[in-house]
Parts: structure tokens; sequence; C-alpha cells
């Protein structure tokens, strides 16, 4: 296996004679690792001969500390990635057994004779002397070690990935944006008198401050030791849940200017509008209608109130109410939604399912309104606590959502299907006399 040259970490400052000193190690800390690999020292005696070494370079007590804390991080890293179990006492390895065979007596023998012209070689058995724990991994009861974890998935993302995203730039800790309005007054004008038909626009400045999220997951020297594969397996779930939180939030935060200016502004609370079946001229205009028709509505809205500038590309919606969309059939009994591929799309928008929304809400989003703004994307690292002999993983994020004022007309939300169905429906008819 490769190893990969030792990184700095990060949060530390160095003089240019340290660094210097510091890379002048890295051979020497490669080569340790390479040890460590093929079994010839323990980390924690890599640790100790690395540790000697900074110390020479007159370093701080401080700085050691944080270097060592990156030095074991690395070691679980290879530790995790270091394929093959322990030989254990008592059992002989497939390679072992091999090496018994071909460094015996009579196999030099047998060879002999054969290299010297006598025929070939005799047709004596030479068996390859295993227990069955060879065969089964070495272990005595059989079972074949595994380093699978199995656990409950963690939570797809479904909005993040729809954002685009800018970056704040060095030195900035706040977004700015202009909120803009223009009033068109054109009129008719009289031969030879002055009119009267006056434009007017305004400009308003505005900004949004960012939001930090972070979580913390500690873990024992032990169980760096010990279980790599486990500490590498919840340290992926860890970023896994900060990402998972943020897309949550990106739907639902609860940001707002008056008293959480530095939570995250959620699409649901700062980012749509709700849909209104007059404003968009479907209002009691169709007969039974069905999910569809309602998503073909609330694009329609989004249309008109854009000025057809603006129109949704994807519909977010509970799994319950895709079950309904992949069941709905024409006269015929076949399925009008679902693509030859499988996917789903309905009026040209791509349609996400997502247990984030409940059953009865539905949104089309228009994505070239989204935008992610970050200052630091999720980030990590590693803390050395010497106290307790553990290491606790930081993560970080630092950013914030946006979608502006006019943007926010081409995203339309439902908070309830039934009671919009309820708006589009045409009324049937009463028998007449």
């Amino acid at each position: 296996m490769e190893i990969k040259p030792f990184v700095l970490p990060a949060g530390v400052e160095f003089s240019e004679d340290e660094k210097k000193g510091l890379n002048a190690l890295g051979d020497y800390i490669k080569g340790q690792f390479e040890e460590m690999v093929a079994g010839i020292k323990s980390q924690n005696e890599i640790v100790e001969a690395v540790k000697e070494e900074f110390g020479k370079l007159g370093l701080s007590p401080a700085k050691i500390e944080k270097l060592e804390g990156a030095l074991k991080a690395q070691g679980v890293e290879i530790a995790t990635m270091k394929k093959g179990a322990p030989k254990q006492e008592g059992h002989k390895t497939l390679v072992a057994a091999m090496e018994e065979v071909l460094e015996s007596e009579e196999f030099a023998a047998a060879y002999k004779d054969m290299r010297n012209g006598r025929g070939r070689v005799s047709t004596g058995e030479f068996a390859l002397k295993l227990d069955t724990s060879a065969v089964t991994n070495e272990d005595p009861n059989r079972t074949v070690l595994t380093t699978k974890i199995y656990a409950d998935a963690s939570p797809r993302n479904a909005f993040v990935q729809l954002f685009t995203r800018i970056n704040v730039p060095d030195d900035k800790n706040r977004i700015m944006y202009n909120d803009a309005s223009y009033t068109d007054g054109t009129g008719y004008a009289e031969e030879m008198t002055k009119h009267t038909n006056t434009d007017t626009a305004t400009l308003t400045g505005k900004y949004r401050e960012l939001a930090k999220l972070g979580s913390v997951l500690p873990f024992s020297a032990e169980s760096a030791e010990d279980f790599g594969y486990f500490l590498a397996w919840a340290q992926t779930k860890a970023q896994q849940g900060i990402a998972a939180k943020l897309d949550s939030l990106l739907w639902d935060g609860d940001g707002v200017d008056a008293s959480k200016p530095k939570h995250i502004y959620g699409l649901k609370t700062s980012g749509v509008t709700a849909f209104n079946a007059t404003t968009a001229g479907v209002a009691a205009s169709v007969s039974a209608p069905n999910i569809a028709d309602l998503i073909l509505a609330m694009k329609t809205q989004a249309k008109v109130e854009t000025n057809d500038s603006m129109a949704p590309n994807y519909v977010l919606m509970n799994y319950a109410a895709e079950f309904k969309m992949r069941t709905l059939k024409n006269t015929l009994g076949d399925y009008i939604t679902v693509l030859p591929n499988g996917a789903l799309s309905v009026h040209g928008m791509t349609i996400i399912p997502t247990p984030k929304l409940s059953a009865s809400e539905l949104v089309v989003l228009d994505s070239t309104t989204l935008q992610l703004h970050d200052k630091r994307n999720i980030t990590m690292e590693i803390e050395r606590v010497p106290e307790t002999d553990s290491y606790r993983l930081w993560l970080w994020y630092r950013g914030q959502a946006l979608v502006t004022r006019p943007d926010m007309k081409a995203n339309i939300y439902v908070a309830d299907i039934n009671t919009a169905l309820a708006a589009i429906e045409k009324a049937t008819a009463g028998p007449t006399e």
C-alpha cells in the first residue's frame, strides 16, 4: 500500500526554519510508517520515535502536541487501509506452509536430482500441512473476519445539489445584494404638449449574515489503535451528518433578519411563494384534478408572477406523493408520468422524492434562483486530547442561503395538497329539473 507524505496540521503557524526541518523529516516519517505496515513497529513506537525527532528541532511543546495528533491520525488511516489479518500463533498460513515444504531436505534432494539430469522429481508427495484456521482467516471458530459495518443509512441530500455555490471572498462576512424595482409610466403624449409619463426606479442594498454549523466526534486512542475500520466508518458518518443537517436546513432553516440572522434561511420560509389558484388564473378550472394537474397549476403561477421570465425545473415531494404520481394512468390504463428509463418527470420538471417534505407538502423550484454562499465548506480537524489519551474530530461549515425577493416568485409551495386540489377543481354541475 502507498504511504502518503506527512501533512502538517492545519491551524498551526510554523516558521520557515521549522517548516524546512519538518519537511526534511518527510522520508524518515514515511519509513517509520512503512515499518508499521510491515509489522516491525507498532503505531505507538513510531509516534514516540518521531516525537523525539520533533524535539530535536527545538519546537514548542504545544506544536509538538499538534504534530503528535496529526501523526496518530495518519497512523489510524494507514491502519484502516492495511489489508490482511495478523498471524495467529499455532496456525500456519498458506505461504508459511509452502515455505516449509520448499525448505525441507526431501524437496531439496528431489530438486537436486532433477537439476542433475537424474530424471523427474520422484513421485513422493509433498503435502502442505494446513489446519482449518488457515482457510478461514485463522479463526479457530471458523468465522471469516469482516470489517464491513452494517448500520442505518444517512439521509440522502435533496436540496444542496440544486443550489449554485458561490464563494464568499476573504475578509468578508456578509452576503451583499441589491433589491431593485422599476415602474413603467409610459402613456400617450399630445402634440406640442409636455407629458408627465414618469418612470420610477428604486434600489435598496441588503445583506445577510453567515451561519455556522459544527459537530464533534470524540474517540479514544484505543479505538484508533484496535478498531481502525470502525473509526474510519464513524468519521465518514460524521461528515455525512453535517452535510445532511445543512441539506435539511436549506429547506426548513429558521433564519430571519430580526431575531436569527446567523441561522440558515430555509426555502420554506424565505425562498418560496405560497400557491394561489386565483393568482395563477386556474381556480375552479379542472375536472377531477390529480397531483400532476396541481403541479402544472403551480408552474403556471410561477410563469405568471415572473412575467414568463422563469420556470420551475424541479418538483420535490414526499415518497407518498411520488407513489401517487407513479400510479397515474390514462383512460387506457397506461402510466403517464414514468419515462422509459424509469425516471419520473412531469411537465418538463424532474421529480425528487425526499422525506424532508411531509406527505401533504409539495414545492416546485427554479434551480437558477437558488444561491448557497460558502465562506468555509465542510472542513475537518483532528485534535489530540493528551490528558484523556483521546482525540476529537471537529467538523465545521460556514455559509448562507439566498433567494432574492423577485426570484421567490418562481418557486411555488403547497402546504396541503388536498386543499390545493380543491382550489383548482371545477364545480360539478347539479342535476337539472
